[in-house]
């Protein structure tokens, strides 16, 4: 009988090793787990620094992208000018205003100066083109990196509450293991 009370305690004992090591296993793999959200939290938070901007420089490019707009079109309404002068002028013999005679030299004049004005309209113009293709190449990859930090600010408070899952499912173990080894 002393033998089996023995026996008894020894295998109490037994179990509470076991259940302390399996324990000690879900603590040291909520530990693990702790550790890895807090690696992807600081991550995320890098990503975040980076991108923090991304959405201010976003909307002042679409500013930027509006205003070489209408400087573009302001600069094909010029050159429509331009090219409905140099048609006018060629057509008339006489002045329309003051009825004089237009030579030939003066045409010719006219329609190089004007000509001239045009190719460095067009010149502008493929300027402003270029700047805008450039600033809506801009404007996408701000918007990405707006996009990026929106997912990653998301992901940063799904990261927090997993954290604040662990820790309460951490403490709860550590309180089951001291009710345990009372």
């Amino acid at each position: 009988s002393n033998f089996v009370a023995k026996l008894r305690a020894l295998s109490e004992t037994k179990k509470k090793i076991i259940f302390n090591e399996e324990k000690n296993i879900d603590l040291k793999n909520i530990k693990l787990k702790t550790e890895e959200i807090l690696g992807k939290k600081e991550k995320l938070k890098e990503i975040i620094e980076k991108n923090k901007d991304a959405n201010k420089i976003y909307e002042k490019k679409k500013e930027v992208l509006i205003k070489l707009k209408i400087e573009i079109s302001n600069l094909e309404e010029k050159i429509e000018e331009k090219n409905k002068s140099i048609h006018d002028a060629l057509k008339y013999d006489n002045c329309p205003t003051c009825l004089q005679e237009i030579s030939k030299e003066h045409k010719t004049n006219l329609h190089v100066k004007i000509k001239a004005e045009n190719e460095k309209l067009h010149l502008l113009k493929k300027e402003l083109e270029e700047k805008l293709e450039n600033t809506q190449n801009t404007i996408q990859l701000h918007k990405n990196n707006a996009e990026i930090l929106e997912k990653s600010n998301k992901t940063l408070i799904e990261l927090e509450t997993n954290l604040n899952n662990l820790k309460e499912l951490e403490e709860n173990e550590k309180i089951k293991i001291i009710t345990l080894e009372k």
